[in-house]
């Protein structure tokens, strides 16, 4: 069965009238909601999502019954956020209705907000959804657009491995997207939409909604394959601690009919055994450290291990592409040896660090 999209269609109910028609003042955008039969449709919850570098903000707008006026005038908004007004990056308007699937504008950016536009003031605002006609606005106009909302059915979602086989047993957080606008790409915009488990198919069924999905990977060592796929805005890798390391990959993605399939891999795993050295003899107490692969945050290095008495280094659970490379460090805290993980021998590792340089 043909999967359908829960239906945004925009319809053009009257054309933008000229500027000089309205007062100065007025930019206002006004949304008329129907079903698939245009009857009226009572929305019952319309948010302004608002978004800057590390910062969220969430807006109720008034509805009324299957109306919705927004006034779009760059006082109305920085009056009602006006510490991150100035560096506002983008703005979405998410709408629900009571029996329907939700929907998620694409992001827009405000009148007179200036970051997303590389420093100079927005003369014009697009609002538009995936499907339709996009309402563009220059201060003082006005425009109307119908907004069609459709029945929920539920997304399917496949997950497989490396090698095309269904992964059954994936745990994962379903959330509606719209930021990680920050350093450590952590969500910080996301509403949940709850937790679920792949089949022995390796499906998950989630709850229907027009806008972006994150699907947040509840397993360690593991992160989505950022494959050609219609829909998909970005993969992200969360990092923790070199000791105990804790991925939590996310993906972004917009849910097509009739199913969604996206790749998982699993880091493989492997024992370390290393020997460190000083002129060929083995020296006991050495920490081995290591750095992290695309760490963009956070602690990015860590201990790995530290020598016995015999100079030996036994890593059991080891997992080579979590991190960039291993090195050790001298009294002083710099560096005296290092290694890219791309070099790893397949078998022992031996460090010999030298002669012992004496201070003077």
């Amino acid at each position: 069965m043909v999967h359908a999209i829960a239906a945004l269609a925009l319809a053009c109910c009257g054309a933008t009238r000229p500027a000089d028609s309205q007062p100065a003042s007025a930019t206002e955008l006004g949304l008329r909601f129907v079903d698939s039969q245009h009857g009226p449709v009572q929305v019952s919850k319309a948010e302004l999502l608002l978004v800057a570098w590390g910062d969220t903000g969430r807006l109720t707008l008034p509805i009324q019954g299957d109306h919705l006026h927004l006034d779009l005038s760059p006082s109305w908004l920085r009056s009602r956020w006006p510490r991150r007004f100035p560096d506002l990056m983008r703005a979405y308007l998410y709408i629900e209705a009571q029996g329907y699937a939700p929907i998620r504008s694409q992001p827009f950016l405000w009148l007179g907000s200036r970051a997303g536009d590389r420093g100079r003031d927005a003369g014009s605002v697009t609002i538009s959804f995936r499907q339709g006609r996009p309402a563009i606005l220059r201060e003082g106009e006005r425009a109307e657009r119908t907004i069609t909302f459709g029945r929920p059915t539920p997304r399917r979602v496949s997950l497989v491995g490396a090698d095309g086989r269904p992964l059954g047993g994936v745990r994962v957080s379903a959330y509606m997207f719209w930021s990680a606008s920050n350093h450590c790409g952590v969500l910080s915009g996301a509403d949940s939409l709850g937790e679920y488990v792949s089949d022995d198919a390796g499906q998950l069924t989630l709850p229907d909604g027009d806008f972006e999905y994150a699907l947040v990977l509840d397993e360690q060592r593991s992160v989505f394959r950022m494959l050609p796929a219609l829909g998909v805005t970005a993969v992200i890798r969360h990092l923790g601690s070199p000791i105990g390391v804790d991925y939590r990959s996310t993906l972004i993605s917009f849910l097509q009919p009739p199913n969604n399939t996206f790749c998982i891999h699993r880091f493989a795993r492997r024992s370390l055994h290393a020997r460190i050295l000083r002129e060929g003899r083995p020296i006991s107490q050495v920490t081995l450290m290591c750095s992290l692969a695309d760490c963009g945050c956070g602690a990015c290095s860590g201990p790995l291990a530290t020598s016995d008495a015999e100079g030996r280094i036994t890593v059991e659970d080891f997992y080579p592409e979590e991190i960039e490379e291993l090195f050790i460090c001298g009294p002083d805290g710099k560096r005296i040896w290092q290694m890219s993980r791309r070099a790893l021998p397949s078998g022992m590792l031996e460090v010999d660090l030298g002669p012992r340089v004496s201070a003077h």
